[in-house]
C-alpha cells in the first residue's frame, strides 16, 4: 500500500466534508481505512483532523472537524504512543466554554470506552451508520429498538462500542425481569431474506446496524428465547414461561413452526389467559403513564431503557 497517496486521498475527502462540499458518505472511506490499516496509519488520520480542528479559519469548518474527530474516537484508536497526546489534546479543548469544548468532552468520553474495548482485543469492523453519524453530530447516544418476546419494543441508549452483552443485561433484568436469562439471546433478524443469527456477547450493536446499511438490508433486533435448547427443561420462572408462550404464538402465526391443532388450541388458550391478565392495559393504555419504572410507555407499547 502506498500510504503517502492514500493519506492524500483521504485528506481531500476530509477537507471536502469540513468545507461543507459533501456530507457523511464522503467520510466512509476514511473510516474503512482506519479500521483496515495498521494503527500507525491511524495516527496520520487523527493528526489530519486535529490540525483542521485547531487551525481552521471557519467556525463552521472547525465544528465539522471536531464532529469528525469525535466520530473517530468511537470507531478506531491511534497507537498506544499517540493515545496520550490525543487524550491531552481533548482534555485541553474540553475546558473551552463553547461548542468546541462540548465536542471535546464528548470525544474524550468515547475514546475512554474505545480504549477499554481495544485492551480487551475487541475492535469495530464497520464504519458508522447514518444513525451513528447523526447521534455523533448531536453529541448523544444512539437509541436502538429491540423487540421483546411479548411483541413490545424496548429502546436502549447505546454508545458506538456497546456490545450485545451490554444491552442484554438491562433487557433481561429490567424489560422482562427474568430470573435466569441463560436461555435467551439477542438476534439480528433480516425479514426480507428470513435469516437470523444470535449475537455473540462481544458483537458491537453499532456494527450490526452499519452492516445492514452497507448491504441495503432491513435489520431488526430481537430478544428471544433459544427455543428447545433443553427440551426437558421447564422453567419455574413465570415471566420466562409467559414470554415463551408469546414467542410460540408468533412462530405459529408466521408459519415458522409446524404444530398439531390440539397444541395450537392449548397455546392459544394460554395466550388468552395472559392477555386477560393485562386487559386493563389493553382498554386503557394511559393507565401505565407515570407508573412504569423504565420510562413513559408510548403508543408503540415500548419501554425506554438507558444503559448506564
Amino acid at each position: 500500500v502506498n500510504y503517502v497517496n492514500l493519506s492524500l486521498t483521504l485528506f481531500r475527502k476530509l477537507t471536502r466534508f469540513i468545507d461543507g462540499e459533501e456530507s457523511y458518505p464522503v467520510l466512509k472511506d476514511i473510516f474503512v481505512a482506519g479500521i483496515a490499516h495498521p494503527a500507525a496509519f491511524r495516527n496520520e488520520i487523527y493528526a489530519q483532523v486535529m490540525k483542521q480542528a485547531t487551525f481552521n479559519s471557519s467556525k463552521e469548518g472547525t465544528l465539522r472537524a471536531w464532529e469528525v474527530l469525535a466520530a473517530y474516537c468511537g470507531v478506531f484508536p491511534p497507537t498506544d504512543v499517540f493515545l496520550p497526546y490525543l487524550g491531552s489534546f481533548l482534555l485541553e479543548a474540553a475546558a473551552i466554554p463553547t461548542e468546541v469544548g462540548a465536542f471535546a468532552r464528548y470525544a474524550y468520553d468515547k475514546l475512554k470506552l474505545l480504549a477499554y474495548r481495544v485492551r480487551q482485543k475487541e475492535n469495530r469492523q464497520y464504519p458508522p451508520s447514518m444513525l451513528e453519524f447523526e447521534a455523533n453530530k448531536e453529541r448523544r447516544q444512539m437509541r436502538v429498538w429491540f423487540t421483546l418476546p411479548s411483541g413490545s419494543d424496548a429502546a436502549v441508549q447505546i454508545d458506538p462500542v456497546s456490545t450485545a452483552a451490554d444491552v442484554f443485561t438491562p433487557l433481561t433484568t429490567k424489560a422482562v425481569r427474568l430470573n435466569d436469562p441463560s436461555e435467551f439471546a439477542i438476534y439480528e433478524v433480516y425479514p426480507a431474506s428470513n435469516l437470523e443469527r444470535s449475537l455473540a456477547p462481544n458483537d458491537f450493536i453499532a456494527d450490526i446496524l452499519s452492516k445492514a446499511e452497507k448491504y441495503g438490508l432491513e435489520v431488526k433486533l430481537f430478544l428471544k428465547k433459544k427455543m428447545w435448547l433443553d427440551p426437558a427443561f421447564l422453567s419455574e420462572d413465570p415471566s420466562e414461561n409467559r414470554l415463551e408462550v408469546f414467542q410460540l404464538h408468533t412462530y405459529i402465526l408466521s408459519e415458522r413452526l409446524p404444530i398439531r391443532e390440539s397444541h395450537v388450541a392449548g397455546i392459544a388458550a394460554a395466550k388468552v389467559i395472559i392477555d386477560g391478565a393485562h386487559q386493563t392495559l389493553a382498554t386503557n393504555p394511559s393507565s401505565m403513564y407515570g407508573s412504569c419504572p423504565f420510562g413513559r410507555v408510548t403508543g408503540r407499547a415500548t419501554i425506554i431503557l438507558c444503559l448506564s
